[in-house]
């Protein structure tokens, strides 16, 4: 049987339709190194990646589909040109726009004749440079061979269970460009082991709508600050298999809340660009983190240092952890976050987490307005600044809520209400959009 490796709104797409759609648009393709991948669409994606590789292209995939992002990567890398799928705006480079016929319905498999045989790429050609958030400073890029993320989808399927015979269908708020999202909609249903809801619902309604429209079993992948909005939301949301959150702290009180109104288990995942998904927990239940089977991670004072088969070099992270043995740890927080307020330790990681489990807060963050936190050791006074999002809620009451949780040295001055935060499509906040934030609010 032909399998569906997608769903789009005009019906399945199989594996047959996968590699005909590939293979026609890899002939057309510009003849270029590289390629910014922007498609919003997954299986337009998808298809636009694995033409890419084909051709021997190396797909670039920005930290945001923002103009700005785009084209510094574009600065950065010559010889490239844009994949689209919709409208983008006026760029200055070379764009090419995907244009696949209407999935094919599965009532009428004629519509493919016959299946291709299935391509051979070299399990060392460099295939992609993800680039990361930029949630520290300035996103670097990270480069991927497909033998690197082949291994990935495997382990990553394994971790999830996805060898049965019923296959899931993930439906996903992330985009593609992220490496979560690359992980879950593009290499997991590429590689066979699920199929992939092409639409990115948004708002809760819309994610009802989708999951009510795409066949079980369902494999929710989301972030934290979807599954706020879900949490609140008053419809009845229909049942998935599993959710999996990424890309920001989750708080047990979320996660076990997310686990009723979707009625399954939620785990949450830690990553990062630089080694894609690392490990797992049931947050509802438990802090330890579980290390996936191909990976070996060491604490350092500094650090994190992480090695994988997979991977073509070690990652150093700035994640501190706390080892109990090769296989479980726990997060201490990122070495950036950590540092000294009136001789007293503090973890902004661990200031988040008080902040969001305060009933009435939607979202927030923490962070130091100044350049980091090196100048708190040489006679400058450091302070913390807060951004929050609590409709209803007074500026004083978010601040007499976090009196009772946090020592008064770490209280944000000014802690700073907002209608939202300005967060990626994957959820992240980059450094320097918050320092614009900040920049503009107390000018006011």
């Amino acid at each position: 049987m032909d399998e569906v490796i997608a769903w789009r709104i005009s019906g399945a797409a199989t594996r047959s339709q996968f590699l005909h759609d590939v293979l026609s648009i890899a002939r057309s393709l510009p003849d270029k190194a590289n390629v910014i991948n922007v498609c919003d669409d997954h299986y337009h994606f998808m298809v636009g990646f694995a033409a890419a590789t084909l051709r021997g292209q190396v797909s670039l995939l920005p930290p945001s589909r923002l103009p700005g992002a785009v084209m510094a990567i574009a600065s950065e890398y010559a010889d490239s040109y844009l994949l689209v799928d919709s409208s983008v705006g006026d760029a200055a480079l070379p764009q090419f726009r995907i244009a696949l016929a209407p999935g094919a319905n599965l009532a009428a498999p004629a519509a493919v004749a016959s299946q291709p045989a299935i391509p051979l790429v070299d399990l060392d050609q460099l295939v992609v440079i993800m680039f990361t958030s930029g949630t520290t400073g300035r996103a670097t890029p990270n480069s991927k061979s497909w033998r690197t993320v082949v291994r990935g989808a495997a382990a990553n399927a394994a971790m999830l269970r996805l060898e049965s015979d019923q296959p899931y269908t993930v439906v996903a708020t992330v985009p593609s460009q992220h490496m979560y999202g690359f992980e879950t909609t593009i290499m997991l249903p590429l590689q066979g082991y699920c199929a992939v809801q092409c639409d990115r619902p948004f708002y809760a309604e819309d994610v009802r709508r989708t999951l009510a429209r795409t066949p079980e079993p369902r494999l929710l992948v989301t972030t934290p600050v979807h599954l706020r909005s879900f949490a609140e939301f008053s419809g009845t949301m229909p049942p998935v298999n599993g959710i999996l959150s990424a890309t920001a702290p989750l708080t047990q009180k979320l996660a076990a809340a997310c686990e009723m109104k979707f009625s399954a288990p939620l785990t949450e995942i830690f990553g990062c660009t630089e080694a894609g998904i690392m490990a797992t927990r049931r947050t509802a239940r438990e802090e330890t983190w579980r290390l996936l089977d191909h990976f070996e991670i060491e604490a350092g004072d500094s650090g994190t240092v992480v090695r994988g088969e997979h991977l073509l070099e070690t990652v150093y992270l700035q994640d501190l952890i706390a080892q109990l043995d090769d296989r479980h740890f726990k997060l201490l927080g990122r070495a950036a976050d950590l540092g000294i307020i009136a001789g007293k330790r503090i973890s902004l990681g661990d200031l988040n987490t008080k902040l969001l489990a305060i009933e009435g807060v939607r979202d927030g963050i923490f962070f130091m307005p100044t350049a980091g936190l090196e100048g708190v050791n040489e006679g400058k006074v450091m302070r913390l600044a807060a951004f929050v999002v609590a409709p209803g809620m007074t500026q004083g009451q978010v601040m007499s809520a976090l009196r009772h949780v946090i020592d008064p040295a770490f209280l944000p001055r000014p802690l700073l209400l907002v209608d939202a935060l300005p967060r990626t499509e994957s959820g992240k906040l980059p450094r320097a959009v918050l320092l614009e934030l900040y920049a503009e609010r107390m000018r006011k």
